[in-house]
């Protein structure tokens, strides 16, 4: 019997399941919080990079609130670590540079307008990109427990949600021009 007790894995099988998805759903959740800090901050100088390569005091503003969005949502991730008490770190995240380097492809045009219009379609992929790592944010969250985080991704996926209206608005400005053919920088599987 005292064989059985010390058997973790073959007297609670349940318990010792419990324990390693625990711990894995704890691994998500750091590494998905890792991952945004990253984004975030590579965020900002991407931004950069964009503004400079728009034309247009329009595109130029909406450029600059994303920086102070992306500003804001860095210092709100680091906030979120100490409120479980872990050292803000930060992972790379391979899906995220992947995007930016679609971005140079789609914005190498000498065309202003469909230099403009390109940037707003990626910028909608980005935004479109990080909703869905705030919304696995929220449900890992959820399950590690940590109602204050859970609360804050919360309100950084209802913030990147009104980001993508708002581009979506934009887009409608400079895609919905006739004279510019979007379909270079429009991948086919994307219909």
């Amino acid at each position: 019997m005292i064989a059985t007790l010390n058997n973790s894995n073959t007297a609670f099988p349940s318990a010792a399941k419990a324990v390693h998805t625990t711990e894995k759903v704890s691994s998500r959740f750091y590494e998905k919080l890792e991952q945004l800090l990253w984004i975030e901050h590579q965020m900002a100088s991407f931004l950069v990079k964009a503004k400079k390569m728009a034309d247009g005091l329009i595109l130029k503003s909406a450029i600059n609130q994303l920086v102070q969005i992306s500003q804001n949502r860095s210092e709100q991730l680091t906030n979120a670590f100490a409120k479980i008490s872990a050292k803000p770190n930060m992972v790379k995240c391979d899906a995220f540079e992947t995007l930016t380097q679609d971005f140079d492809a789609c914005t190498d045009t000498s065309d202003t307008a469909i230099r403009n219009a390109a940037i707003v379609f990626e910028l909608q992929n980005i935004t479109e990109f990080k909703i869905e790592n705030y919304s696995e944010l929220c449900e890992l969250a959820e399950e590690f427990n940590a109602p204050q985080v859970t609360k804050l991704a919360e309100q950084m996926l209802q913030g990147e949600i009104c980001t993508d209206a708002s581009l979506m608005d934009l887009s409608i400005d400079y895609l919905g021009n006739e004279d510019i053919d979007v379909s270079e920088f429009i991948e086919e599987d994307e219909f």
